[in-house]
């Protein structure tokens, strides 16, 4: 299932957010004149990009990790991200390309692709907080060459397709390469990892580190229902993995292979990557 292949449904629903984004983009009017004119403009085009692609890029974890609920107060602070993110870089963006330069082939295909980048790494560095122990420093350069590579695929698109259809398959590229950059991140520069069997075939894999992962039935990274907040959680403290039971404190060390019990699924310990 798309679930449970974690670079699919990343690198899908980033492709998704991005092409919806565009289409949303198209409400923007296309206007000439003044630079700050088309400064502004090509912002909010942009901003409309981000708003979308943020939040999808946050539904992919949401999905992959099984949580339940939806999260308002979150997707509210990934709708800002992508927005904020989206509007620094089109401006961004725009100013380069209205800069007259002797080499179109560097203003292009190198400058305008670092703008997109600009965006990537605000959009990354927002989205760490979804993935557990992806620090936001890995997730911001994640998403600033994620975002180079789809600004680079954008410029390609936008040159070979009719004016809509290249915006909607430039951006969509930009959201898919962000998606999948943070999934590679995520793989690269992990300490030890959890594998959550939920059911035959339904596996997903979290990544340890000083931040606990916690265990629980509310918002928690790995959703038991039934079971308390918080009950429990997964922690790499000093080079050591221990099982830490909330209430009462008490830490059991883990090693490679260590199965964890709890009610209808099994948790795997897994000390390298």
């Amino acid at each position: 299932m798309i679930r449970n292949n974690k670079s699919l449904l990343f690198g899908a629903l980033g492709l998704a957010g991005g092409v919806c984004g565009a289409l949303l983009g198209e409400l923007i009017p296309q206007t000439e004149g003044a630079q700050s004119v088309l400064v502004i403009s090509t912002a909010a085009w942009a901003a409309l990009c981000g708003l979308v692609i943020a939040p999808a890029l946050f539904a992919a974890s949401e999905i992959y990790h099984r949580r339940k609920g939806y999260r308002s107060t979150q997707t509210l602070k990934y709708l800002r991200a992508g927005a904020l993110g989206g509007a620094i870089a089109g401006a961004v963006a725009q100013l380069v390309y209205g800069i007259e330069m002797d080499s179109p082939v560097v203003q292009n295909f190198v400058l305008r692709p670092l703008c997109w980048g600009i965006m990537g790494a605000l959009l990354g560095w927002r989205l760490a907080s979804s993935i557990p122990n992806l620090t936001t420093k890995r997730a911001g350069i994640a998403g600033g060459i994620g975002g180079i590579i789809g600004g680079v695929a954008f410029l390609f698109a936008a040159a070979f397709l009719p004016a809509v259809f290249g915006r909607m398959a430039g951006i969509g590229a930009l959201g898919a390469a962000l998606g999948l950059a943070l999934v590679v991140a995520d793989s690269l520069f992990r300490e030890a990892s959890l594998e959550i069997v939920w059911a035959p075939k339904e596996i997903t894999t979290v990544a340890l580190g000083p931040v606990p992962v916690t265990i629980g039935g509310g918002d928690d990274h790995i959703y038991v229902g039934g079971l308390a907040p918080k009950t429990a959680g997964v922690v790499v403290e000093q080079g050591k993995i221990q099982y830490v039971e909330t209430e009462s404190g008490r830490r059991t060390d883990l090693r490679d292979g260590s199965k964890i019990k709890i009610g209808p699924i099994e948790i795997i310990v897994h000390a390298s990557r």
